[in-house]
């Protein structure tokens, strides 16, 4: 009888002693009310989004003799905020041709400065709408007569971005402006070469294609 308590003591011991598996082994050990991390794919709430670009830009103005003069431009634009919603600011620089001759028979050039604020959806290929205006100064020479003078550029613009590595990019789109500016009444001056130039009020709309790389 004492050899039979004897082994049940043994027994209870030794279970005793043999530790449970989430007290010996740690990848098996867990906090108290710790829950499990699941990763998440990435998303529009974690991709990347523009934040600056350089790009040509093709758009057409009023000839000063009718016709278009049309304008190649180099666009630099930073998006100081850039998510669903996206504001931006834009300076671009733009040399002229006339469809009425040869080369730039006006010496016309633009320079402006302006803002753009539209809406996004952050992805590979991200789309986007904004609208645009900008306001400088444009000048032209014309029968050895030079006039600089002020330009506004109103608009909106369809396009997208499409990440080709990382935070790089390239961008496209399409849009409508309406660019006015005062310019040299070439009426005048052919008829009154001697005198001081006069000027007059140009608007028009034009189609207007943008593309470039950004980061």
């Amino acid at each position: 009888m004492a050899r039979a308590w004897l082994l049940l003591l043994f027994v209870c011991a030794s279970a005793r002693a043999v530790p449970l598996p989430d007290e010996d082994d740690p990848k098996l050990a867990r906090g108290e009310g710790e829950v499990p991390q699941v990763s998440q794919p990435a998303g529009w709430r974690t991709h990347p989004v523009p934040r600056a670009k350089l790009a040509y830009r093709f758009l057409q103005q009023a000839g000063l003799e009718g016709g278009k003069l049309d304008f190649h431009g180099l666009a630099f634009e930073y998006y100081p905020s850039s998510r669903i919603f996206r504001l931006g600011l834009a300076a671009e620089f733009g040399v002229g041709r006339s469809e009425l001759g040869a080369g730039n028979p006006y010496s016309a050039w633009f320079f402006t400065t302006g803002v753009a604020a539209g809406v996004q959806y952050p992805w590979r290929l991200t789309p986007f709408i904004e609208a645009r205006f900008a306001a400088g100064l444009e000048g032209g020479t014309f029968m050895g007569q030079s006039a600089v003078s002020w330009v506004y550029v109103g608009g909106i613009e369809a396009g997208v971005e499409l990440y080709v590595a990382s935070r790089f990019y390239f961008t496209a789109s399409i849009g409508w402006l309406h660019p006015v500016f005062s310019g040299i009444d070439v009426e005048f001056v052919r008829k009154n070469p001697m005198l001081d130039p006069q000027r007059k009020e140009f608007a028009n709309d034009t189609v207007t294609v943008k593309i470039g790389l950004g980061i």
